[in-house]
């Protein structure tokens, strides 16, 4: 499976949009999501959920394994889809649309890789105005959905 240049790459989204997949990991401290600093454009210096685009020709739960293995340095143990994002921000600052299916995912461990990332924290320990608008939302979803989880 070859990997585009970087030519190829913005000419290629920039006329349809790149499905990516984000994994919403729980830590184990209540209410805590993990959260990495992004090193790389776009958004960089904000705070994300890992994850990656789809390849081509590789299936997308395959995508959020690879992505846990390459930007977290662990293993994948369980995944449930739970969400949809689009990056429609992205459009008039990147000439790009994306699209992230986002798992709820268990690792194997604690994260060790910082190819992608900065740093990791949790979302509780960040600027809320610094994490993505999109990953923020889905994240305030989860968190109210086992609040409520845990009130019955």
């Amino acid at each position: 499976m070859s990997i585009l240049s970087q030519t190829e790459n913005d000419y290629i989204f920039s006329k349809v949009p790149r499905i990516c997949v984000d994994l919403l990991i729980p830590m184990e401290i209540s209410n805590r999501i993990l959260v990495g600093k992004r090193n790389h454009a776009p958004f960089e210096g904000m705070w994300a959920l890992p994850g990656g685009r789809v390849r081509f020709g590789e299936s997308i739960e395959d995508a959020a394994k690879r992505a846990c293995e390459t930007e977290l340095g662990v293993k994948l143990i369980e995944y449930q889809q739970i969400a949809v994002a689009e990056f429609l921000d992205e459009v008039k600052e990147f000439n790009r649309h994306s699209i992230s299916i986002i798992y709820l995912a268990q690792i194997s461990g604690s994260p060790n890789s910082l190819s992608f990332f900065s740093e990791f924290s949790t979302n509780r320990h960040v600027d809320q105005d610094n994490i993505l608008h999109q990953h923020k939302e889905v994240i305030d979803a989860y968190l109210c959905k086992i609040d409520k989880n845990y009130g019955s």
